[in-house]
């Protein structure tokens, strides 16, 4: 069978509603759990699009030192460079912006992300601005 885009997103879909379905039925499916042997990393195909509904809801976040903090998803941007187009670069990449509701002393540095419908998965967050309550993550995938 060959792999194509539509393949992809379809293979996506189905996979975001089974998760979905799973947790509003009190189970957990397993799909976004980490990227144990049950499969691939979520951010291997994770997309802009799967994050888009959860905006606007909160994402508990623990450093290696065991400190959990809970934050906002506040926005799913895409970024896109004309000059990745104009070199015919495919891939995606997007910018996910957090808040948080006080001072909670995350710095930079990669953090476990949980999510009830996204799941379990970690990424590189970056302060922004000089509050302290605001941060990113950039996912880069273009090649």
């Amino acid at each position: 069978m060959k792999f194509t885009r539509r393949n992809f997103i379809q293979t996506s879909a189905v996979a975001v509603l089974a998760t979905t379905l799973g947790h509003a039925a009190g189970r957990d499916t397993g799909l976004f759990d980490g990227g144990s042997e049950k499969g691939p990393h979520p951010l291997e195909y994770l997309q802009r699009e799967h994050f888009e509904p959860f905006v606007n809801t909160w994402v508990r976040v623990t450093g290696e030192n065991g400190k959990t903090s809970v934050i906002w998803l506040r926005e799913a941007t895409e970024l896109k460079e004309q000059i990745n187009i104009d070199r015919g670069f495919k891939g995606e990449s997007f910018r996910l912006g957090f808040e948080s509701p006080r001072k909670s002393g995350l710095t930079q540095g990669t953090y476990q992300f949980d999510h009830e419908n996204l799941g379990r998965f970690s990424l590189f967050l970056v302060p922004t601005g000089g509050s302290g309550v605001r941060y990113e993550a950039i996912i880069n995938r273009v090649c």
